[in-house]
């Protein structure tokens, strides 16, 4: 085994976990040069750290003190892996424990981000939501970042100031996104290289009335013209999935028809139901993962056995089908899903047994 390269034995460190990658990397010399890139690419603070702990990181990543050039090997960054505490994962802005006396506020944490960004940073999840976020590097990390998942709240606004100019963005997730659709138009502007797009819009009823009175664009919501507009524009688009906006099918027409994963949200009033949406299946052929949102009236949070059996028939490659927040009706007497789950899952074996390379998702 020792005659075999060091690229291979770097492949192998790939699939290890961390602490027993850390034993890997001490094995031998060869063994460390193989692993030490993979075990510092992703930073992991331990909830429990001293502020010494702390401060020998910052010099680390800034390469100061005669420490080793510690950033050049991050590729990957959470900002609560840089928080320190033991708040069973609840962070807050700061913190003093009374245990070690930790005291490590957020402009700190956004001080060891800013420089990260400026390396070799590929991939990038941000959690936190601060003023300091203005600040951060966007335009140097967009050099090499290719992954962007945004759990903070994220306007137009954010967006106008995140996407100045294009980047090389592949993945990008706005998991709370309250845009219109001059977001869509900066997202399309700026990611023609994405490929993997998730936004999920908040409803405006979940909206802060004085928020909406400070930024009217908060108080919109996405439009059938501003969706085509992004779908027209990223024409490498494999994932397209918006969820909780109700888009009507000819919104769909230009999607890239390799696209492989897909959001739908049902709405008569869209004339997204079950006849429009067999029909939209039906011009895209690779769709592998499909999920379903249900629409604010009974007709619209209600699915079919016919609905959810033509769906393999049209699609030939589907994988899996999300029906979670649904209920189920069959010969015209409605299955509420959380009391019910007998019948649903009888309709299960039988969907199975018909369909064995499909995987059926619904509330449990």
């Amino acid at each position: 085994m020792e005659t075999l390269p060091t690229e291979i034995w770097s492949l192998i460190a790939g699939y290890l976990r961390q602490q027993d990658l850390i034993q890997f990397c001490r094995a031998s010399k060869k063994l460390f040069h193989s692993g030490i890139g993979i075990l510092y690419k992703h930073p992991m603070i331990p909830p429990m750290a001293t502020r010494n702990s702390w401060t020998k990181f910052v010099d680390l990543i800034e390469y100061r003190n005669g420490y080793c050039d510690y950033g050049q090997f991050i590729t990957e960054c959470d900002d609560v892996w840089l928080y320190v505490g033991d708040d069973e994962g609840m962070p807050k802005l700061e913190r003093r424990d009374s245990k070690m006396d930790i005291d490590i506020p957020l402009y700190s944490i956004y001080h060891a981000l800013e420089i990260i960004m400026k390396r070799n940073l590929s991939k990038l999840t941000i959690q936190f939501y601060s003023n300091f976020l203005e600040s951060l590097p966007w335009a140097r990390a967009f050099d090499n970042l290719v992954y962007l998942d945004l759990k903070i709240l994220v306007t137009d606004s954010f967006l106008a100031m995140l996407f100045k100019t294009p980047n090389q963005l592949k993945c990008l997730y706005l998991n709370r996104a309250e845009i219109s659709d001059a977001g869509l138009m900066l997202i399309a502007g700026s990611c023609k290289a994405v490929r993997d797009l998730y936004i999920n819009i908040i409803p405006l009823s979940d909206r802060s009335r004085y928020a909406i009175l400070t930024d009217t664009s908060r108080g919109q919501l996405i439009s059938n013209s501003g969706a085509e507009y992004l779908f027209k524009n990223l024409v490498k688009l494999e994932k397209a999935n918006i969820i909780n906006v109700a888009l009507s099918p000819a919104s769909f027409i230009f999607l890239n028809r390799g696209i492989t994963s897909l959001s739908i949200t049902l709405n008569d009033q869209a004339k997204m139901n079950f006849d429009s949406v067999v029909l939209l299946l039906d011009e895209l052929p690779n769709i592998q993962e499909l999920k379903f949102v249900p629409g604010g009236t009974l007709s619209e949070s209600v699915i079919t056995e016919e609905f959810i059996t033509t769906i393999p028939k049209v699609l030939k490659r589907i994988k899996r089908i999300d029906l979670q927040g649904f209920d189920y009706q069959k010969d015209n007497i409605y299955y509420g899903v959380k009391n019910n789950m007998w019948y649903l899952d009888q309709f299960n074996q039988s969907f199975k047994k018909q369909f064995p390379n499909v995987e059926l998702i619904y509330n449990k």
